[in-house]
This record gives C-alpha cells, structure tokens and sequence, in this order.
C-alpha cells in the first residue's frame, strides 16, 4: 500500500498481450483504501494523454480443491 493517502505509482506492463489490456498497471491509496491503477495511452483533439481506471485489486484465483467421495461402492471392506 502506499504511504501517503491519495497517491500512487504505475509502471508499464510488461504482461500486455492484447490492444484491451492496459499500458500501465499500479497501485494507489485512496481515503486509505488501496485500489488497483490501469492506465490506457490514448491520442485525442489536444494530444496524447492517459485514461485511468481505479478498482478493486484482484483476489489470487485459488486452485479448486477434490472433495473426496462419500460413494459407499468404493469401500474396501470384505463384507
């Protein structure tokens, strides 16, 4: 997290693989909320500029767990 509220920092992304996918990644603190920065190089009637979207940081996606089975069929048992 930042240590100042209402500030951050951004770097270019280096994992960029399509045109929809941001120029810049980063992280800011807002009213002491952390939040995810993607910025876009855009071209309009005064120039070049970036346009910046704030969210919520992604959560790590989680491997889905085997839940063993209760089928009483695959017992072991001789009787």
């Amino acid at each position: 997290m930042s240590k100042y509220d209402m500030s951050g920092v951004s770097s270019n992304n280096d994992y960029k693989k399509a045109e929809k996918q941001p120029d810049y990644t980063g992280k800011c603190t807002i009213d002491g909320k952390e939040l995810r920065m993607a910025g876009w190089k855009r071209t309009g009637t005064n120039g070049e500029f970036v346009s910046w979207k704030f969210s919520e940081p992604q959560e790590a996606q989680l491997q889905p767990q085997t839940v063993p089975s209760n089928d009483d069929t695959q017992d072991d048992f001789p009787f």
